[in-house]
Order: C-alpha cells, then sequence, then structure tokens
C-alpha cells in the first residue's frame, strides 16, 4: 500500500445489532456484533478489497487496550459503504464506555495499518437494554420475587443452587439458632471425637495403637509380650534369662564363628599358622588353587620384604616343570623367566635370543664414559656367514620411531659410513601405520640439500628422485616437502623446468580427484591464498589460472566457494571480468564508492540500476467497447512482488484531435487488473513495476549505503577514477604481490 503520506482513509460508522428477538428465545445469543461505516480512500469513496485492524479501548484517546486486535482481511468496500462481524469475546463489556479504533490497508497488501481517527464509541443496542435490567423482578434469578442471594426470612420461599440444593446460609450449621439438627445432648459431633472429653467408658482394643510420646507405666504381672522385641531399645543384657543376642550387639574384639571380623588390636599366635591347609610346614603356611597369597601396602612402601638375617640365600622357588616366573607390576608382566632360562624384560621370552629387551624410550642403553681411547658403547659381532653385527629394529605402529639413531658431533665426522657390494645402505619402513622413515635426512648448512638425487641419463624416463607411496589414506603421498623456516618466501617445493624454447611445465600433476589440492594455513591477518598463479610475458597472452573441465556430465571450468569469515566472495576479480557465454545468478548489485563520501562509503545499487529488487512487467492492450480493459498477470506474480507501480500510455497511431485519457480502476488482485479509457476501442501501452519478496529476496536486500571495513578506511576500488595514485587502491596490495615476487631473487 502507499504510505501514510501520499494516501489518507477516513470513516464514518455506526453499530448496528444484528440480534433477532427470537434467538433469545431458543438458543444462546453470540458476543460477536456488526459494524458498518463508509470509508473514503484519498478523498474519494473506497472501491475494492482493503483489510481492517479492530482494537477496543476505555478513552477516546490513548486510555487502555480492553480488546484486540481483531481482523477483517479483504474486507468488500462499495461506493465506501462496508460491514464487519466483530467478536471481542463477552468480557470486555461491563457496562463501561468503549471506543474503537480502526486501522485500515489496501487488500493483498503486507504494509502497515493506516489508523482512522477520531475513534468510534459504541452504543448500546436492544439486547444490551435487557441485559441491563439483571436483578430485578421477572428476572430469571428469582423466584417468586426472591432473588437468589437474597437473606431468607420466615415463610419465604426458598430457590436451589445449581446442584438442586438448598442455598449454604439457608440452614445452621451450629451457630446457636434456627435448626440445630446436628447437636446431641448440647454437643456437636466435634466433641465426642475428642478422646479427652471422655471420663468413663472402655476404648476398644482397635482404638489402642499407633506411637506414645510419653511414658507408659506396665506395672501388672499380667501384662505379656508375645513379639520377637524388635521395637525394644536400651535393654540390659543383664535382665535377659533367654534367647540369642545377635552378632551386631556383640563387641568387635570377640570371635566369631562363620562371619567376617575386623580385629583392631595385635594378636599374638605361639603355633604355627596354616591358611587353607590344617598341617602348616612353617610358621606361615599358605596353600590354595591359584595366588595363594597376596600382600598389598597401602602407605606407598615396598609391598614385601624378604630379609635373611642368617648366612643363608634368598630363594624364590618355582618347582612345578612348566611353570614361569613373572615379576609383575603397575597392572603389567614386566619380566618373565621361561622354563628354558630365557628372560623377556618388558616382553614375553624369545626362544631365540637369551635375552630379549623391550622399552618405551631405549630397549637397551649403553654408554662408554672414557674420555680417551677406542671405546664403545655397544660392541656386537656376528661370525655368522649370513650374520648381523647389529640388528635394530623399531616395532611401533605409530609415532616417530627409530630403528637406529647414530649421531656424530664432529665438524669432520660421519654419522652412518656403510659399504656394500650391492647396496651401500638398504633401508625399509616396514610400519603399516604412523609416521615412518624409509630414510631421514637432515642438512644444517646454508646452502646444503637433505637429499641430493641426479639422473644424467640424456632420454627416457629418467628422475632425479622416485618417490612412491602405496597407501589409501587420504593423509599419505608419495611426497611431503615441508619448509619451517618463517620467511616470507618460504617455498615448501620449488620446481623448475628450463625449456629451450615455449616448451616445459614446472610442475605436472594427476589424480584422480584432484590433480593438485593446495592449502593457505598461515597465521595472522594477511593475504592467503591456497593456488596462486602468475603468467608473466613480454608478448603475447598470458593467463594467471586456467581451468578447463571436459567430461560428458556437469562440468566447471572453474569452481569456487567461500564461507566462515565476516565477507564471503566465491569469486573476486579485480578489473574487468568478460562473459562470452550466459551468466545465470540469484541476485546481483553493482558497487562504486560513494560519491558524496568515497573514502569511507560504499554505494550499492541491485539490477535494474535501481535501490530496490525491482521486477518490471510491460505490454499493449486495446479495451472494450465501454472502455475497459483487464491485464492478467503470471499466476506467480502476486507471490513474487509487491509494492507495485503503475505506467499507463495511449497509443494513437492515427494523430486524432481527440485526447482520451485512460486510468486504473481497479488494482492488482488476483494477479489481474483493471484499466478505462475515455474512449472504446483504445489501445494502452502498459507498465507494472513490483518489488522481489521471494525467500532469497527477502533474505538479502540490497543494502545501498554502507561503510568500508576499518582496513579499507581511507582507500579505494578506483582510484584512478578520482585522480589519485593506484597505490590507494585497495586490491594494491594483492596485486604488488607477484611483481615483487617475480622481482625477489631466484634460488636454484
Amino acid at each position: 500500500m502507499t504510505t501514510t503520506q501520499t494516501r489518507r482513509f477516513a470513516a464514518l460508522a455506526a453499530v448496528v445489532a444484528s440480534l433477532a428477538s427470537a434467538a433469545l428465545a431458543q438458543t444462546p445469543m453470540s458476543t460477536a456484533f456488526t459494524y458498518q461505516g463508509y470509508l473514503t480512500d484519498s478523498g474519494a469513496a473506497a472501491d475494492g478489497a482493503y483489510d481492517f485492524e479492530f482494537t477496543l479501548y476505555d478513552a477516546v484517546a490513548a486510555g487502555n487496550l480492553i480488546g484486540g486486535p481483531v481482523y477483517g482481511n479483504d474486507l468488500v468496500v462499495s461506493d465506501g459503504l462496508f460491514t464487519a462481524t466483530i467478536d471481542f469475546g463477552a468480557n470486555p463489556f461491563d457496562g463501561k464506555d468503549l471506543w474503537l479504533e480502526i486501522g485500515v490497508r489496501p487488500g493483498a497488501s503486507g504494509g502497515a495499518y493506516t489508523t482512522l481517527s477520531p475513534r468510534q464509541p459504541l452504543t448500546p443496542t436492544a439486547y444490551a437494554l435487557y441485559a441491563s435490567k439483571t436483578g430485578a423482578a421477572g428476572d430469571a434469578d428469582t423466584v417468586d420475587t426472591f432473588h437468589a442471594n437474597a437473606v431468607p426470612t420466615a415463610n419465604m420461599l426458598l430457590p436451589l443452587d445449581a446442584a438442586g440444593k438448598f442455598p449454604n446460609g439457608v440452614l445452621n450449621c451450629g451457630g446457636g439458632g434456627g435448626l440445630d439438627a446436628d447437636l446431641l445432648d448440647g454437643q456437636h459431633g466435634a466433641f465426642f471425637q475428642n478422646a479427652s472429653n471422655l471420663n468413663t467408658g472402655t476404648l476398644p482394643d482397635a482404638r489402642l495403637s499407633g506411637t506414645y510420646s510419653n511414658a507408659l507405666a506396665l506395672s501388672s504381672t499380667m501384662n505379656s509380650f508375645t513379639g520377637n522385641g524388635a521395637g525394644l531399645f536400651f535393654l540390659n543384657a543383664s535382665a535377659l534369662s533367654s534367647g540369642t543376642v545377635p552378632d551386631v550387639r556383640l563387641s568387635s574384639n570377640v570371635a566369631l564363628l562363620n562371619a567376617a571380623q575386623t580385629f583392631t588390636a595385635n594378636k599374638y599366635f605361639t603355633g604355627w599358622v596354616g591358611i587353607g591347609t590344617t598341617s602348616p610346614g612353617m610358621p606361615l603356611h599358605v596353600k590354595g588353587p591359584s595366588n595363594a597369597l597376596r600382600v598389598e601396602s597401602t602407605s606407598g612402601s615396598a609391598g614385601v620384604q624378604i630379609i635373611s638375617e642368617g648366612t643363608g640365600t634368598v630363594e624364590i622357588w618355582s618347582p612345578g616343570g612348566t611353570d614361569e616366573m613373572r615379576f609383575h607390576v603397575n597392572a603389567a608382566d614386566r619380566m618373565t623367566i621361561d622354563t628354558s632360562g630365557h628372560v623377556g624384560i618388558g616382553m614375553a621370552p624369545d626362544p631365540t635370543p637369551q635375552l630379549a629387551v623391550n622399552g618405551t624410550n631405549e630397549g637397551v642403553y649403553g654408554r662408554a664414559a672414557a674420555a680417551g681411547g677406542t671405546t664403545s658403547g655397544g660392541f656386537f659381532t656376528a661370525a655368522s656367514t649370513s650374520g648381523r653385527g647389529i640388528y635394530a629394529e623399531a616395532t611401533a605402529a605409530s609415532g616417530s620411531t627409530v630403528a637406529g639413531l647414530f649421531d656424530a658431533a664432529s665438524s669432520s665426522s660421519t654419522g652412518v659410513r656403510a659399504y656394500g657390494g650391492m647396496f651401500g645402505v638398504d633401508a625399509v619402513a616396514e610400519a603399516a601405520s604412523g609416521t615412518a622413515y624409509g630414510g631421514y635426512f637432515s642438512a644444517a648448512s646454508t646452502s646444503g640439500r637433505g637429499v641430493y638425487g641426479q639422473a644424467v641419463a640424456a632420454g627416457g624416463q629418467c628422475y632425479g628422485g622416485y618417490f612412491l607411496a602405496n597407501t589409501g589414506s587420504s593423509l599419505g603421498g608419495a611426497l611431503y616437502a615441508e619448509n619451517t623456516y618463517d620467511n616470507s618466501y618460504t617455498t615448501a617445493i620449488r620446481a623448475k623446468a628450463k625449456p629451450s624454447a615455449n616448451r616445459g611445465i614446472g610442475i605436472e600433476a594427476r589424480g584422480g580427484w584432484s590433480g593438485i589440492q593446495a592449502y593457505a594455513e598461515g597465521a595472522g591477518t594477511g593475504e592467503r591464498m591456497g593456488v596462486y598463479g602468475l603468467g608473466a610475458d613480454t608478448s603475447g597472452t598470458c593467463t594467471g589460472v586456467s581451468g578447463q573441465a571436459i567430461g560428458t556430465g556437469t562440468n566447471r571450468g572453474v569452481y569456487g566457494t567461500a564461507s566462515g569469515g565476516s565477507t564471503n566472495w566465491a569469486g573476486y576479480f579485480s578489473g574487468n571480468v568478460n562473459v562470452t557465454g550466459t551468466l545465470s545468478k540469484g541476485g546481483g548489485t553493482f558497487t562504486i564508492d560513494h560519491p558524496l563520501d568515497p573514502a569511507n562509503k560504499l554505494l550499492q545499487h541491485s539490477f535494474v540500476e535501481s535501490p530496490d529488487m525491482m521486477n518490471i512487467y510491460n505490454g499493449n492492450v486495446v479495451t472494450d467497447d465501454a472502455g475497459y480493459a483487464t491485464i492478467t498477470l503470471p499466476e506467480w506474480f502476486q507471490a513474487l512482488n509487491r509494492d507495485f507501480r503503475y505506467q499507463l500510455t495511449v497509443l494513437d497511431a492515427a494523430d486524432s484531435d481527440a485526447f482520451v485519457q485512460v486510468k486504473i480502476v481497479r488494482k492488482i488482485a488476483e494477479n489481474q487488473f483493471t484499466i478505462r479509457s475515455s474512449a472504446p476501442r483504445t489501445e494502452v501501452s502498459w507498465q507494472v513495476t513490483g518489488i522481489r519478496q521471494d525467500a532469497f529476496a527477502n533474505a538479502n536486500r540490497v543494502q545501498v549505503e554502507l561503510d568500508k571495513p576499518a582496513a579499507e578506511r581511507g582507500l579505494y576500488l578506483h582510484p584512478e577514477a578520482w585522480g589519485l595514485s593506484s597505490e590507494l587502491g585497495v586490491d594494491f596490495q594483492v596485486e604488488r604481490a607477484p611483481r615483487e615476487r617475480q622481482d625477489a631473487p631466484q634460488r636454484e
């Protein structure tokens, strides 16, 4: 609808009762009432569909909201007259004066309601006058002129309540007057329910029960108890002549049979003690099917101490022929000796070596501390023709394991020197998972190379280095390179091909899903580029990044997404963009430096060069013999658009002297609108515009004016257009980076 600055509504109204007298006698009356009024639109009698909003107040201005709002949508207004049925319920109408406030807007509009002034007073109707007589003679709540809430007197006909009984105030409840039917011997029934009022008689056994707070003295010898005494406390055991005392009533230092006990004092046994045996062979003899003895220490000191104070030896003896000896520490077997005398430390005994050691850090650590001479931290020899002087194996399935580590600190030393007829070094990492290295090489020199590979053949498939990985993991790779030096020009992989002419490819990569997958993961606020492409030449056409997709399905030459930031661009182009094919989009804007504040603000417009997301519809039509024509728009027109604007132009190819007028006589409703010309059979060119109201448009309204981000304040999208240096451009830093990189020293 139009705003209140260009459109005015006014209404004159009267309340008309729509209740029939017959309805009073047969059916309950409704709380709704009929309201009729006269509506004007911009000074003329209104015609068409309008939405109404009704609210109820207790004052002609301001005041309190009593009821509503109640809505009447798309009510038909004809020559200014309208009728509405309004239902505020029965609660608001308690006899006080009330005023009705009315708001109106064109039908099918989502805009605000225009409030009509002044509020209209509600006047009583015929049945409201009837209701005002409530309480008088002849009303429904009287019987023989006696009201239900009146005080009864003698010889009065008394009414019954809704349950068919006398009201509470009719019969006396013991107050001292009237009919006291509940009195017995001058007392109420409650008197006889209090045992303290009884001074004679006998109470039946059923009335003696429960708990008594005062002491009861039972002195008669005839008293007896046939129960088990479970409820008797504080008894003196000396008074018991028979019966059994439960274990829980005995002191904890009394020995019991077949019961768990705790002894707090020291106990001394002069004889030998047998546990699990009736014939102990030593002072303490424990015998059981398995784990016969367990000794625990709760103080953190030694759990068991075995001390020989004489000249004899301490023996730990396993007499069985198939029994191993195990040392169990911290919930695990730490050392095991099998029946053949093979020892396993940190592992089960291996039948091949006499001693097998498995350690978390070093399985075996050997050190020679002498400062001179030919020393060996460990010395190993093997005389067999297929023997190994040293065999080292790291069997961990993951982690940074090293089967052998050799470190020489001298500046002229050699970490490992190996000679062989076929392989100087044969290194294989066979771990199925984790970080394993077939070979690990490091060079600390400023011009060093961790690995230097060279292939000198002039032809064939010759590789300076060849790497192969056979893994299905997404984290695996035939080659992994990482440069940990913190510098703006640090490169993990540097590849260069020296062509003789216009040939040569720096890197060629092929993959089943992605040829190259690149990440830029640096910290901070600077620019990050997953892939940076630069095409530089003195002549010809250069392309920074070229994308091509060839397939039988849906192909995308370049595909970009962006998410998670305060501003996200799936594609960002600094400069002109040329699209030779069809451009498909969900919405669009143009963005320029704001003409009034170019250094700090941007100006955006939605296509069609409008601050609104506007759609345009037009056509030509010829009116009929009566001068009318109805234009039918698409069935989705009103679902897609709102806030309609109209333009009409008469087409007169004959250039007649008569001037024909044309006007809108029925605005858009049900995807149609009607025009009328002052002359029949007139050709009219029409145009209608609407503002998009679809879900995408509602969620992505164009912000016409906005502040530039803090990092772009003082910079321009097009500094040259303002006669300024290109260094004030928003994209200058990004555009400068490839130039500086190209001029940086090249490292071979």
